[in-house]
């Protein structure tokens, strides 16, 4: 067996044996596929270095809301398709998409080391020289090409522990662009939940210029029929036109709140899109579950708690890689050349070549290794104070969410009493006024408690398909749910899902 093919074989072996393998030939396999999606360990060859549970998981978007996308001409677009196309213009997710790729190449290049370093040169040299007698001058030429090869043998596991830390920092990178995945389809399930109630409050309003208008023809024809005053009829134009202004309000949030969801999607504030409105009656007690079974959930799925973790394991590499420098190393190299010499005298030809092996054993280094040492140790209580302080952040943001999500239940509930209570009254003053039983102020106040309370069960709604979002973001639900538990997955599936009760158009 000749040399070229022992070396071959014992760089296999040597690549094999290690995780991330390879990502020096193709470093892209370490990273996510595309800015629009999820990264997993089970995808890129480092099983081995999950840094969450190990669950197996995927990425949830309702099939039923994917449709094309473009300039709005092909439909109306629902949740799922405004997540879809945030997902692949955002640029926040084309910044960490990046930023995995380019850590990806890192690794290839700590991986270096494991190979030997082969270069080729070549020179021609000229010289005229004289004879030891002194008289006789010559002239000369050198000319070849040269290959020298260098070998790092051993180093206590120095380069193991460089590619460890970058593999580790791959790692935090991709959960990192995970996490801006999570927070783009909070950013659009939130704005299409607010365009979403303000269409609805435009409605809710509309229904009330209606009943205020209906009061106003209700006095006039009292009035004309001398039965009521001019005072009745004035209050009653009076309420029309402060309910009007309430209109020409909720339209232009509608208008403001539409801008906003283009904004979020990736898209100018003017951009032609078209939207399709999904709604229905929050379902408040299917979302609602255990809140320590929410935060177990949100420890094992969450992206910044993976990244924040895997930062501590790429530190405690540089320790190890700290530690190895201040031991010796062993080297091989050699070289070998073709030289070639033309001179006055015979030409001569050869193949000179140097082979050796080098230890080296740093003694002194004015205190650098043992510092760099020191810092590194420091800097791995640093990440895991911060990876413990994330994790509980994690668990307080769950906890006020599900505390947010719980009042906005109760506050839905609370709305729904109110309205039905306030129609109830309307109605009742509407029939005793018409009979001459009732005066026009008691209309007009049961008129406007109505219309208040259309506006906030509107209010209420939206505040809970919101609250629901945020809760469903802050488990990590939005990234992957099928590893989640039952209760989880519909949470999740809620939260980017609003039941059909009619569809609206808003060009």
């Amino acid at each position: 067996m000749n040399a070229r093919v022992v070396v071959g074989l014992v760089v296999a072996f040597l690549a094999s044996g290690c995780a991330g393998a390879f990502l020096e030939l193709d470093p892209n396999r370490g990273a996510p596929g595309a800015p629009n999606a999820y990264w997993g360990p089970e995808t890129s060859g480092l099983d081995d270095a999950r840094p969450l549970s190990g669950l197996e998981q995927e990425t949830y978007v309702p099939e039923d809301d994917l449709r094309p996308v473009g300039d709005g001409a092909a439909g109306d677009l629902a949740l799922g398709g405004l997540v879809d196309l945030a997902l692949r213009s955002s640029p926040d997710t084309r910044n960490t998409w990046a930023a995995a790729r380019a850590q990806a190449a890192e690794v290839g290049v700590e991986r270096a080391a494991y190979y030997p370093e082969i270069t080729m040169s070549g020179d021609v040299e000229w010289s005229r020289g004289i004879a030891a007698s002194g008289s006789e001058a010559f002239s000369q030429r050198d000319y070849g090409p040269e290959w020298s090869l260098s070998w790092l043998l051993f180093d206590f596991g120095a380069r193991e522990a460089s590619i460890e830390s970058a593999l580790q920092e791959l790692i935090a990178k991709n959960w990192e662009h995970d996490q801006a995945v999570l927070d783009t389809i909070l950013g659009v399930a939130q704005a299409y939940y607010d365009f979403a109630g303000a269409v609805r409050q435009v409605e809710a309003s509309e229904l009330s210029v209606a009943d205020a208008a209906a009061s106003v023809r209700a006095a006039r024809a009292r009035m004309d029929a001398n039965i009521g005053t001019a005072y009745d009829f004035l209050q009653a134009e009076t309420t029309l036109a402060e309910i009007q202004i309430d209109l020409e309000g909720y339209r232009g949030q509608v208008e403001i709140a539409r801008g906003q969801l283009r904004t979020a999607v990736g898209l100018p504030a003017n951009a032609p899109l078209a939207l399709r409105r999904r709604e229905g009656r929050p379902d408040l007690d299917g979302a609602m579950g255990n809140v320590d079974e929410m935060i177990e959930v949100a420890r094992q799925l969450r992206p910044d708690l993976g990244a924040a973790w895997a930062e501590v394991r790429a530190t405690e590499a540089d320790v190890w890689a700290a530690t190895a420098a201040m031991l010796p190393s062993v080297s091989a190299a050699g070289d070998v050349q073709r030289l070639s010499v033309d001179s006055d005298l015979p030409t001569e030809r050869g193949w000179p070549y140097t082979v050796g092996v080098t230890v080296t054993l740093p003694l002194f280094t004015g205190f650098e290794n043992l510092n760099e040492l020191r810092s590194a140790e420091y800097a791995v209580e640093v990440a895991r104070a911060t990876a413990v302080a994330a994790e509980q952040s994690a668990i307080e943001e769950v906890w006020s969410s599900y505390a947010n999500l719980q009042t906005a239940r109760a506050t839905v509930r609370t709305s729904e009493r109110w309205i039905d209570a306030a129609r109830k009254s309307y109605k009742a003053a509407r029939v005793a006024y018409d009979n001459g039983l009732g005066n026009i102020i008691e209309l007009l106040d049961a008129q406007i408690a109505l219309s208040t309370a259309r506006s906030q069960l509107v209010s209420a709604d939206t505040t809970w398909y919101t609250a629901l979002a945020q809760l469903a973001h802050d488990v990590g639900l939005f990234s992957r749910t099928a590893a989640a538990p039952e209760l989880m997955t519909e949470l999740g599936t809620q939260a980017l899902e609003l039941r059909d009760d009619g569809a609206v158009r808003a060009p």
